[in-house]
């Protein structure tokens, strides 16, 4: 019993570890790396040829000579500090580049866009972007003594605005998004003769992981919304006939992709 409860404090002691964090606000932190390997974080209050006085984020002083240094990391200001160099931005613009795919009753879609957003506060990011998606769908109507089977390909161009409002700090940062917009119908693809405009809404859940990087990862799953317009055609027996169509397509998709933050470089100094 004795041995299961050790088990289980240490299980929560790398777990807390794991995602412990220190959130950085407007001063200079860096991170000092030694020959040894120990690495010490916090703000410079003097620096020589000879050494570096360091302020700890724990408040305590250490006083480092410049031959046992290994590396020295400049943070950025405003960010969200992890073990091992890893940190998350808390102000400033990311571009993000998004691309997924998504099924749901008889039908699929893919799509990709490419937005432009701003860290209204650390916790809510506000942005705009523009896409490209396909939805496929197969549907039966009935006409009289026999059914028509058709396979809708709406292909569209979405202009939209997108909201996130993050739920923790942890290093996969989870948060809730939404997105809504209008989509611009495009030519003829396949068997969809003409697709008109229509609009758009989205919803869901994702995070971001933590790099030592300007270059963020991160992956949502969301349920989309999307209502649109067109003339679809039919090839039959008879000939060609053509159906027009007014559908909400509702999709549940999964998407992935990189966030890159519009901010200084981290500077990296290697000492010998």
């Amino acid at each position: 019993m004795r041995l299961n409860r050790l088990l289980i404090i240490s299980a929560l002691l790398t777990s807390h570890w794991s995602y412990s964090q220190t959130e950085i606000g407007s001063e200079e932190v860096v991170e000092l790396r030694t020959q040894s390997g120990i690495r010490h974080v916090g703000s410079i209050i003097f620096e020589d040829d000879l050494a570096t006085r360091l302020v700890k984020l724990s408040g305590d002083t250490v006083l480092i000579y410049n031959h046992d240094l290994k590396k020295k990391i400049e943070f950025p200001k405003n960010v969200i500090l992890y073990p091992k160099s890893r940190f998350h931005y808390n102000t400033g613009y990311h571009l993000d580049i998004n691309q997924g795919i998504g099924f749901g009753g008889n039908g699929a879609i893919s799509f990709i866009d490419i937005s432009i957003n701003k860290r209204m506060t650390p916790k809510f990011t506000l942005g705009v972007g523009i896409g490209s998606q396909n939805i496929f769908s197969s549907l039966q109507v009935s006409g009289g003594a026999t059914s028509l089977d058709l396979t809708i390909t709406n292909g569209n161009t979405p202009v939209f605005v997108q909201s996130k409002y993050y739920l923790n700090k942890k290093r996969r940062r989870m948060y809730a998004h939404s997105r809504m917009g209008y989509t611009i119908g495009r030519g003829t693809e396949f068997n969809a003769s003409e697709s008109h405009d229509g609009f758009l809404a989205s919803y869901g859940i994702g995070f971001t992981k933590a790099t030592k990087r300007r270059l963020k990862t991160f992956f949502q799953i969301s349920q989309t919304h999307n209502f649109s317009s067109g003339t679809a055609l039919n090839n039959d027996l008879n000939g060609v006939s053509t159906i027009d169509y007014d559908i909400w397509f509702n999709r549940v998709t999964l998407s992935w992709g990189l966030e890159f933050n519009l901010a200084p470089k981290i500077k990296r100094t290697k000492y010998r």
